[in-house]
């Protein structure tokens, strides 16, 4: 009994920091769902887009599919099971905010106060990286006019 109640301990300490090491990415929550990158891409999770478009994969090479919808888009790319990765979503739209209440328009100090100083700064673009994934702000004038989650490395 002694044992077991060690193994039952052990496990749950595994699955306790396992759960911490994936929820350290950056993900976005909409309408109350948490819309993960990295992830198989279905409708089911992700919600219905207005509309897609197809390109040809130059990176990843399969293909890939941009989904549409009223404040973001989404970009998947095919893996070697033709299953669509999700990529990276890209606000396109001032309804829309990252979970910590920051959107397109807001000043970058704004965000910095929030994210904090360990940010990569390349001209006007602030690289913010957590595990295997990204948030990113682009600036102009100090306003933030481009934000995306993007996944940084593809397994």
């Amino acid at each position: 009994m002694k044992y077991l109640k060690i193994v039952i301990s052990l496990v749950f300490v595994l699955c306790f920091f396992t759960a911490c090491d994936s929820a350290s990415d950056f993900y976005l929550t909409y309408n109350g769902k948490n819309l993960l990158l990295n992830n198989i891409y279905s409708e089911e999770e992700y919600g219905k887009a207005n509309s897609s478009f197809e390109s040809p994969d130059c990176a990843f090479g399969n293909r890939d599919i941009t989904y549409i919808y009223d404040d973001f888009e989404i970009e998947t790319y095919g893996n070697d099971n033709d299953e669509l990765i999700v990529y990276s979503i890209y606000f396109t739209g001032e309804n829309i905010k990252t979970n910590e209440n920051i959107g397109l328009y807001d000043n970058i100090s704004s965000a910095i106060k929030v994210y904090g100083e360990d940010y990569k700064k390349e001209n006007n673009k602030y690289t913010y990286t957590r595990g295997n994934t990204s948030l990113i702000f682009i600036t102009q004038n100090d306003l933030i006019n481009k934000i995306e989650y993007r996944l940084n490395e593809v397994k």
